[in-house]
């Protein structure tokens, strides 16, 4: 904030707050740490200080207009600033408003004195966070927020500036909602109404000085506060939906995301104010239900409709020769028929409830996307997937597609060139690897569906200086062993670092949540290093090279299936060993560690 002087510390306000540090500086005004020598307590203490309305000479506590003719408009604000003051102080014992303990005016200005609230803000912890947390987590802040918007709303007082910024979480586990600068009476006049938005979180009233603004604007801004929280994305501006609503529903960014918590978001964000929910109790009550609520349909389910109708109508009117030509094309180049799959599981896996769920996830996208074609999935445990596998190929029994595994010199001449394949999947930026397919896989007859990769794993600021020493060599002193006594002594600082796979990650991340107080969980947080020059391991799927035309066609089909959003979600959901090729699959935990391991696609020497 270059021109803008804040108060020198060691600065006596009111004859009893003795100045410290700076804490934030906003458009609006500039917050302190402050020592109450009455209470002998810290506090935390807001000065009004508009941007481009005032100034300050370096060690003068007195303020001035920047120019003339800014006087009228900034006794407005400073008028706005303590009646906001006034109003919150009647809400200091909200569990999740920051209490209001003084205000008075001094220096040609104004101050709120507030409790100093311990802990970090939610933007923060996202930020050390890979930008995301768990719906879990994102659920109790935003029945937190929702319980404060509640009783602000039931006083007349819309907060309009609910974001990741001014929610703050406690080192005591509360929640707080904060800066209310931008706040104002939902009966204020029109014309006094300033164009305060923050791109992504403001609904479209909030970006016009004469619109309807009212509960309604805070619940859309809680919407978009948990869609950042769950998807790691700041939202699309609402100028931009306005003109085309192409904002990605939150399942369409993670498939794990729950349909309450997608539907509930999306209502919450819905462009017009009828179509949200009626008050913050409404959004909290769904949210304790876990309910699925109706939305309005997005852009894409009316054009699918609308796609629907068109077909339907273009094929009643086909002439009867070029219908009779297309129907002749059809019954040589539609899958139909049955596809055998079969895939390896790890000896602990239930093998029927494994299957089970392959086949009926399988079953469900044929019906849908190929009426004509049924898959049938078996799972073999590994011990002795690869002897029947082998037996097989080459045979009547043989799968048309079987995972291959570690067996790409055994299965190499049963194989199926996948070049085309790759090719078409490369197409899209969503997978990892793909895109040097023919670099990391030559020979062009295995497509990986997943990997895995060593890393070394460290608590942030226990013994980090010495465990980041050497991050990059793998090591053999620490490597995880699945042990909970190993985990314990690792969360709890007893020994430096872990070095273990990618996928082990999620059993730490439940460990933490178990050994961490939760008190310290805003400060320990679990950093992750990947190792060079380690080994990438690959799953891989091939398809036989012995069936028909229409069998092979109907083969990569159903890899691309495997490959794609749904697809990499069944397979992660049933197999924790390998995490997802397609980057929007695996959930938070396993995300966190992708944007660390991108690098490993510069390092990798081809496969083995």
């Amino acid at each position: 904030m270059k021109g803008c002087y804040h108060l020198t510390p060691g600065t006596m306000l009111a004859d009893r707050y003795v100045i410290d540090v700076v804490l934030g500086k906003g458009g609006f005004g500039i917050t302190y740490k402050a020592f109450d020598t009455k209470l002998n307590i810290i506090v935390a203490i807001k000065e009004f200080y508009p941007i481009g309305l005032v100034k300050r000479d370096e060690g003068d506590a007195q303020i001035r207009y920047q120019s003339a003719g800014k006087e009228e408009e900034f006794q407005l604000g400073l008028h706005r600033f303590l009646e906001e003051a006034r109003n919150l102080a009647k809400f200091s014992k909200h569990p999740n408003i920051v209490d209001v303990f003084h205000f008075f005016k001094e220096n040609g200005t104004g101050y709120i004195v507030m409790e100093y609230l311990d802990g970090i803000s939610m933007k923060y912890f996202l930020k050390v966070n890979e930008g995301k947390m768990s719906v879990l987590y994102a659920k109790e802040i935003a029945l937190a927020i929702a319980g404060a918007l509640e009783t602000l709303h039931a006083a007349g007082i819309i907060h309009r500036d609910v974001s990741p910024d001014n929610i703050f979480l406690c080192s005591d586990g509360k929640i707080k909602l904060i800066d209310f600068g931008a706040s104002r009476l939902s009966v204020d006049d029109d014309s006094c109404r300033e164009v305060i938005v923050k791109p992504g979180y403001a609904p479209p009233e909030q970006y016009q000085t004469d619109s309807d603004q009212g509960p309604w604007t805070d619940i859309y801004a809680l919407g978009a506060t948990c869609y950042c929280a769950v998807t790691g994305c700041v939202p699309l501006e609402a100028t931009e939906r306005v003109q085309e609503d192409l904002l990605v529903s939150p399942c369409e960014w993670d498939e794990e995301i729950p349909a309450y918590m997608d539907h509930i978001i999306r209502k919450a964000m819905a462009l017009k104010p009828k179509d949200r929910f009626a008050s913050a109790r409404e959004m909290a009550d769904a949210l304790r239900k876990c309910k699925v609520v109706a939305v309005p349909k997005t852009k894409k389910e009316k054009q699918l409709q609308r796609r629907k109708y068109a077909k339907t109508g273009i094929l009643a009117g086909m002439l009867g020769l070029i219908l009779f030509g297309m129907v002749l094309c059809q019954r040589f180049s539609t899958p139909r028929g049955t596809l055998n799959v079969w895939i390896c599981a790890t000896e602990d896996t239930d093998v029927n409830q494994m299957e089970a769920y392959y086949n009926r996830m399988s079953g469900k996208w044929a019906a849908e996307e190929y009426p004509d074609m049924k898959v049938n999935v078996h799972v073999e445990k590994e011990e002795s997937y690869k002897e029947h596998l082998l037996q097989a190929l080459g045979t009547e029994q043989a799968p048309d597609v079987f995972e291959s595994t570690g067996l790409a010199d055994e299965v190499y001449a049963y194989s199926e060139e996948l070049g085309d394949c790759a090719a078409r999947m490369d197409r899209s930026d969503s997978y990892y690897f793909l895109s040097r397919y023919q670099t990391y896989f030559p020979k062009r007859k295995q497509m990986p569906i997943g990997f895995d990769v060593q890393v070394k794993y460290i608590l942030q600021g226990v013994n980090e200086n010495e465990a980041r020493n050497g991050a990059s060599e793998a090591q053999d002193t620490y490597v995880y062993d699945g042990s909970d006594e190993q985990l314990q002594l690792f969360l709890t600082g007893q020994i430096p670092y872990l070095t273990g796979f990618a996928s082990d990650y999620e059993d730490i991340i439940n460990a933490y949540e178990t050994y961490v107080p939760k008190e310290k969980n805003l400060l320990g947080i679990i950093r992750v290093y990947p190792l060079e020059n380690t080994a990438v391991t690959y799953r891989t799927l091939s398809v036989n090279a012995d069936h028909t035309h229409l069998q092979k066609k109907m083969a990569e089909l159903y890899i691309e299936y495997l490959l794609s959003y749904g697809g990499q979600q069944m397979m992660a959901s049933q197999d924790e060993r390998m995490l997802s090729v397609n980057c929007r699959v695996d959930g938070e935990d396993r995300k966190n560690i992708r944007k660390k391991l991108t690098i490993l696609e510069q390092q990798l020497d081809g496969y083995r």
